[in-house]
């Protein structure tokens, strides 16, 4: 799987919405079997903000109810979207801001939603070009 595309994209994603760090959350056996895939941290290094707490418990929520979640701290310092793809749930995005995020939950929530819309569908598209590059060999 191309890891550049995503990570730019996540990268993307933790810029524009001040986070310390995105995850991309693969689905496992199930939705709510989620492991740490891909990230955008602002050190560079694993992410640390997002495993604390109940969060991975939020994320997974996020994936299994295919709706988005966030944390009862105001400001907002986590939430996570699922990543619905075609047929099933890919899994979760998720953003974490130690200081809390500068904009209202519904702003938040809009804002991750489409973002998740977006990466799914980025997901899905490089999923499919790998299947059919391993096929034409």
């Amino acid at each position: 799987m191309e890891h550049s595309l995503i990570r730019s994209y996540l990268d993307d994603i933790r810029s524009a919405t001040r986070a310390d760090e995105v995850v991309f959350w693969a689905a496992g056996a199930s939705p709510s079997d989620l492991e740490l895939a891909w990230w955008s941290t602002t050190d560079g290094e694993s992410p640390d903000v997002s495993l604390a707490g109940n969060r991975v418990a939020l994320a997974q929520w996020a994936a299994q109810e295919r709706a988005v979640q966030t944390d009862a701290d105001d400001p907002v310092r986590f939430a996570a979207a699922p990543l619905v793809g075609a047929f099933e749930v890919l899994g979760a995005i998720s953003i974490a801001s130690a200081k809390g995020f500068p904009t209202t939950k519904q702003e938040l929530r809009e804002s991750l939603e489409r973002s998740a819309r977006h990466l799914s569908a980025l997901h899905e598209l490089l999923v499919t070009r790998d299947q059919y590059s391993r096929s034409n060999r």
